[in-house]
């Protein structure tokens, strides 16, 4: 489907970044990677509770999970003509907040020039009040750094304005709305509002990579369900996807209202605990498929006395 930003005064064409795989593991690397304030500042989406039945906020599933990367829809342009990989994806739950351990692996096999080998990781802690998050991620090509990124996020409360200061590039600092989220709250969020029955989602995104264009705007639907667990791909693989889903498909526009149309889309196939059964990644040059090959229960860390 098409999204379309209200805020832009110009159109962009998506850029098909690897490094945007990411974006995703908590939605993507949360997964969502991975806010209510629910009421987006042009109006495009206006999501109002009223005389909605109150459901449990989502109880996410500590895990290792496993995919497998082929590709789905060829370039666009003739010139990607194969694309093989894996991601890895580690969600840990320790007393005071969520740790995510993320990598991607891929290859491009392009009509003319040498395979393209990517290799992209990614690691974040959340804390559960919200107020912190730390980020450190880095993609190579065939050896050779092309982006690094690491830093702090930190907000005195809830609803508040927060800041982002990196160390990778070295002292830059990114002010945050006080309507951002970070991966693994938008997460939640998404999932919340799928057991409640609602269709959109629009968050204010912050991840860390690319602060010149952060925090995005990411745009969440929320198409049908919810299905049952033992329905669909990944369906008897493992006893932890003995739980319902939805399928969702999330657009993310760089921040500041610029762009019509989204950098990247990715679809995936959710469950309630936070699990994603299956990911399709859209560049619009050509869209890539992860499969859920292996999973297993991550036992949360002990606190301390």
């Amino acid at each position: 489907m098409g999204w379309h930003n209200a805020e832009a005064g110009r159109s962009e064409p998506k850029r098909p970044l690897l490094g945007n795989l990411l974006r995703e593991g908590t939605l993507m690397s949360g997964w969502s990677k991975v806010i209510p304030k629910v009421v987006r500042t042009s109006g495009l989406w206006l999501v109002v509770m009223v005389g909605v039945t109150p459901v449990a906020a989502a109880e996410l599933a500590p895990h290792r999970a496993l995919y497998e990367l082929s590709l789905k829809s060829p370039a666009s342009n003739n010139n990607i003509v194969d694309a093989r990989g894996a991601m890895s994806l580690d969600w840990s739950h320790s007393c005071d907040g969520w740790t995510i351990n993320q990598r991607l692996r891929i290859a491009l096999q392009l009509q003319s020039g040498p395979t393209q080998d990517t290799d992209v990781t990614f690691s974040s802690f959340e804390s559960d009040d919200g107020l912190t998050y730390s980020f450190t991620t880095r993609t190579t090509s065939n050896g050779r750094v092309i982006d690094e990124f690491r830093g702090v996020a930190e907000r005195p409360s809830l609803g508040e304005a927060g800041v982002a200061r990196y160390s990778v590039p070295a002292d830059r600092v990114l002010n945050l709305p006080p309507e951002t989220v970070f991966p693994m709250a938008h997460t939640r969020d998404v999932l919340d509002a799928a057991a409640r029955g609602e269709q959109v989602v629009f968050r204010r995104f912050f991840d860390g990579p690319r602060p010149d264009e952060s925090p995005f705007d990411a745009n969440v639907l929320i198409s049908g369900g919810p299905i049952a667990g033992d329905e669909g791909p990944g369906a008897g693989l493992a006893p932890l996807m003995d739980s319902r889903w939805w399928p969702l498909r999330i657009a993310f526009f760089p921040g500041g209202g610029q762009a019509a149309e989204p950098d990247f889309e990715v679809e995936a196939k959710a469950q309630e605990n936070g699990i994603v059964r299956e990911f399709v990644f859209d560049y619009g040059d050509f869209v890539m498929l992860a499969t859920l090959s292996q999973i297993e229960p991550v036992e949360e860390s002990a606190c301390g006395g």
